[in-house]
């Protein structure tokens, strides 16, 4: 028994010193490697195979571009771009389409429409997958009455929660909540006409704007934004990082962006003057907190942050992540990088 013990600590011995004058001797002028993980962006511009009536209008596309939304003769229609394939979204039962958009990082249509059911009118939100055709009920929301338009639709992917704002005679808002759980309530707002709502992406919070004093307001806890400027300002949007901005006016056109978080001091907030106004419509707030500008009458977007500009030719038709989209004088739709790939 001895002699086994004696070599099992002699062999454990042997061991360890060869360890200690390989790692300290034999392999001290080994280099050292390490890995690292290297993520390569696909290219979505490639093989865009895509065109549309020229006058069609509210033309929008999915969130990596693989499909478009667009209206001709108040009949929609979705297209694959890549494929050229074109789907009209076909309502059954008399439903009627009142509000759409498309949700974040998905080809999926948030869609509220009108049904009758039971001898009664309803409105309801659904889901619309562009790639099987396929609509699932959400949850039904109210009532339909007379006069009731469905303004504005807002959600987060990542807190389950979709708002939607329905004004009733051109002259109430009403603010429903709906959350991953399909529970729906009736949000209490401090304003009687909404102009705009956003909702933040990380938090359950939504920002809004009353139409008639202009005052900006934002949920959970409830409480008014108040800004250092003395211009007539207008929510523009929430970008992925829960940045909010504020545009302020000059005519009908935004002539300097001003942006920050909720939680910040509104009077810290960063300011980016254009030198040229631009429309709502002009403006795209990006996943890295960069602001991009669309110049018509140049051609050309421009990323107000870096200074980056990128020129392109026909009709700007939407701003997105990584690409613009423009349509040529035939309806046909090409996809350009904004950056060098």
């Amino acid at each position: 028994m001895k002699k086994l013990i004696v070599c099992m600590v002699l062999s454990l011995l042997l061991q360890v010193g060869s360890l200690y004058i390989l790692n300290n001797f034999v392999f001290i002028n080994s280099s050292e490697f390490s890995s690292k993980k290297i993520e390569t962006k696909k290219d979505l511009t490639k093989d865009i195979n895509i065109t549309i009536p020229k006058d069609a209008d509210n033309i929008y596309l999915s969130y990596e571009g693989r499909y478009l939304i667009y209206s001709k003769d108040k009949t929609l229609y979705i297209g694959e771009t890549k494929t050229g394939k074109e789907n009209q979204i076909k309502t059954e039962n008399n439903e009627e389409i009142m509000c759409y958009k498309w949700l974040d990082n998905r080809d999926i249509l948030a869609v509220v429409e009108k049904v009758k059911k039971n001898g009664s009118e309803r409105i309801q939100l659904i889901t619309y997958n562009a790639i099987d055709s396929s609509k699932t009920l959400v949850k039904e929301i109210c009532k339909y009455e007379k006069n009731i338009e469905v303004k504005n639709i807002t959600a987060s992917i990542l807190t389950g929660v979709y708002y939607i704002d329905i004004n009733k005679n051109g002259s109430k808002s009403l603010v429903y909540r709906i959350d991953r759980n399909d529970d729906l309530k009736k949000v209490d707002i401090n304003a009687g006409v909404l102009d705009n709502m956003q909702t933040m992406q990380h938090e359950d919070r939504l920002v809004y704007q009353d139409k008639i004093t202009g005052k900006i307001f934002v949920t959970s806890p409830n409480k008014q934004l108040t800004f250092s400027s003395n211009k007539k300002l207008v929510l523009l949007g929430i970008d992925r990082n829960d940045v909010l901005y504020m545009g302020e006016v000059n005519g009908d056109k935004i002539a300097t962006v001003i942006y920050g978080k909720v939680n910040e001091n509104t009077f810290s907030w960063k300011k980016v003057a254009i030198n040229s106004p631009v429309s709502r419509n002009d403006l795209y707030f990006s996943n890295k907190s960069e602001i991009l500008i669309n110049d018509n009458l140049k051609e050309s977007v421009k990323n107000l942050t870096t200074g980056e500009e990128i020129e392109y030719e026909g009709k700007l038709i939407q701003m997105k992540e990584d690409f613009i989209v423009t349509m040529d004088g035939k309806g046909k739709l090409t996809y350009k990088n904004l950056k060098d790939k």
